[in-house]
């Protein structure tokens, strides 16, 4: 496995953060002062999965992958908190929101522990509505030993293979986007959320980390680079017109450039301890974000009664608390238990 980066786990960081601002804060001081930039933060999503598909690549171009072994691992990092935001969704939902258990919302619990809702329209925007982004990364993951040898194998086809969808996603989801309203949800919720859809960035992703591993020794004169990119980014961010949506990765050859320099020079001030830790915990940032808001936001309309601006800032202070528990108590102890087992399995295995 390829040693981790800094540089990303604090770009995962401000991505998660973008999209609880995105969701929640889009009205509080100062974010309410940049509402065009704010309300891009659901770009952060797209910026996910292209950061996926390059820390996966990156993490096994030089080592042999056990597809066993490898989806274990997989979902013992994505399933336990998953389960664990799912289960405190439907707590607080039944506790403040009146959610019943009828024949439909069992049906609906049952397709979110399955991890299925992208695949089905009406169920990725129902119950814990940030986790259908990982019904498209296990999607990912369940790809990739086979991704991961064609782009090892046949560059030039993963290459095409790479444009074909790339084009082929934007031309659909740019057609249909702008009839969001009068069309089906079966085409709506298919162009917005189905995995296929999306797998042209996590394809994207694997290709800047082919990249990475072909870049020797960087020149310091070239660092210009990294900070165009990111200036590239704010400003797409920024001036992207609205009825324009990059929703299934039309910027993101410009994220995979981006992730890529940062690899590259790793700069110094994204490798400050509490910043790498803030993408640590960032998924749990990301898959608690809303059940944590609907029992703070319950509690406090009920209590405490704080403002618009104070509860957002409390709310986060609590979003972070959480994901943090859910670091150390689920999160790390899985991580640790796994790669005990395998390393344990390999030296039997070595043994013989």
């Amino acid at each position: 496995m390829g040693k981790q980066i800094n540089a990303l786990t604090t770009t995962r960081g401000v991505a998660a953060l973008m999209v609880v601002i995105y969701h929640f804060g889009g009205g509080v001081f100062p974010f309410n002062r940049f509402p065009v930039f704010f309300h891009s933060g659901s770009l952060a999503v797209g910026y996910f999965f292209i950061l996926s598909g390059f820390v996966l690549y990156t993490a096994y171009r030089e080592s042999s992958l056990v597809y066993a072994e490898y989806i274990k691992k997989r979902i013992a990092r994505i399933v336990p908190v998953y389960l664990l935001a799912l289960l405190l969704y439907v707590c607080v939902s039944y506790v403040f929101c009146g959610f019943s258990f009828s024949a439909f919302n069992i049906k609906l619990i049952v397709v979110h522990a399955l991890l299925l809702q992208a695949y089905i329209p009406d169920y990725a925007m129902n119950l814990n509505i940030p986790a259908w982004t990982l019904s498209v990364e296990l999607f990912f993951y369940l790809l990739f030993p086979l991704l991961l040898i064609i782009l090892k194998k046949r560059i030039k086809f993963f290459i095409l293979m790479t444009a074909v969808l790339y084009v082929s996603s934007q031309v659909v989801h740019l057609h249909y986007f702008p009839l969001r309203h009068v069309l089906s949800d079966n085409i709506i919720d298919t162009i917005l959320f189905n995995p296929v859809i999306h797998v042209n960035q996590f394809l994207i992703g694997m290709f800047g980390g082919f990249l990475f591993g072909k870049i020797k020794l960087p020149s310091v004169k070239y660092k210009w680079s990294m900070y165009v990119l990111f200036f590239m980014v704010m400003l797409l961010m920024t001036f992207i017109p609205a009825d324009l949506s990059c929703h299934v990765g039309l910027i993101a050859p410009v994220f995979m450039l981006f992730i890529l320099s940062l690899s590259v020079f790793n700069p110094p001030f994204l490798n400050i301890k509490p910043f790498v830790y803030i993408g640590e915990i960032s998924y749990g940032i990301y898959i608690l974000q809303l059940p944590v808001y609907i029992l703070f936001d319950n509690l406090n309309s009920r209590y405490i009664h704080m403002g618009k601006r104070d509860f957002f800032y409390f709310f986060v202070c609590m979003l972070i608390l959480a994901a943090s528990a859910s670091y150390a108590l689920f999160e790390k102890p899985i991580s640790r238990k796994i790669n005990a087992l395998n390393a344990r399995r390999k030296l039997i295995a070595d043994s013989q």
